[in-house]
């Protein structure tokens, strides 16, 4: 006999199902299961009209992060802007004192230059900081500081995004968003080594070129 409940098959003696703990009666066994197995499999189906969404929580995304706290984010994200903005500060007024530096004396030049170099080191390891906490390669850092300034313009929505997605600033992205999201990103980068490694191949080149056509003029 099975039980009329779940189906499950029901050894004689037994008072109750082993599977759904139901009182085993007359009324609750069953001989023949399979249209009711049937139905029970029927109605645990997905309906095909419907399609099951579930939608990601910030606090939910966070956990995939190693940040405790929206505090936290709130925190890393001031920090960044500051920093960034420091780097570009220091940058523009570098760019200011090398025109002017026949006018200034060599100690201060050197004093800014030193001191230009180390809010940079200071924003390369904050970057590496933040990309680590997003769980995001922190190679990324290097690459734009040797790319700069263009290469911020990259870096800085690579680390705000995910801090203001914490924060609830930017909406989730849905796991498919996220797979074509990280799909794009490793062609882009595959497509950049290629450029890089071209173009590194040509100067090169070039440079050789040139030492050997200068050696002949000579």
């Amino acid at each position: 006999m099975y039980c009329a409940n779940c189906n499950s098959l029901i050894e004689k003696g037994t008072k109750f199902c082993q599977n759904c703990g139901i009182g085993i009666s007359k009324s609750s066994l069953i001989s023949k299961p399979e249209k009711s197995i049937e139905k029970n499999f029927n109605s645990r189906q997905p309906s095909s009209n419907h399609s099951i969404k579930t939608e990601e929580t910030p606090e939910a995304y966070m956990q995939k992060t190693d940040i405790k706290s929206t505090d936290e984010a709130q925190s890393m994200l001031s920090r960044l802007k500051i920093t960034f903005w420091a780097v570009a500060i220091s940058l523009l007024t570098l760019n200011v004192i090398t025109e002017l530096s026949s006018s200034l004396s060599n100690e201060f030049a050197y004093l800014f230059i030193a001191l230009y170099f180390g809010v940079l080191i200071y924003f390369v390891f904050y970057c590496m900081t933040v990309l680590k906490a997003v769980n995001l390669p922190r190679t990324s850092a290097f690459w734009c500081v040797f790319f700069a300034p263009f290469g911020w313009f990259y870096l800085y929505p690579l680390m705000a995004n995910p801090l203001k997605i914490i924060l609830g600033k930017l909406p989730v992205p849905s796991s498919e968003e996220a797979q074509e999201k990280n799909r794009k990103a490793r062609i882009s980068k595959r497509k950049f080594y290629i450029r890089f490694w071209i173009i590194a191949g040509v100067l090169v080149l070039l440079y050789i070129l040139t030492i050997v056509v200068v050696a002949l003029i000579i």
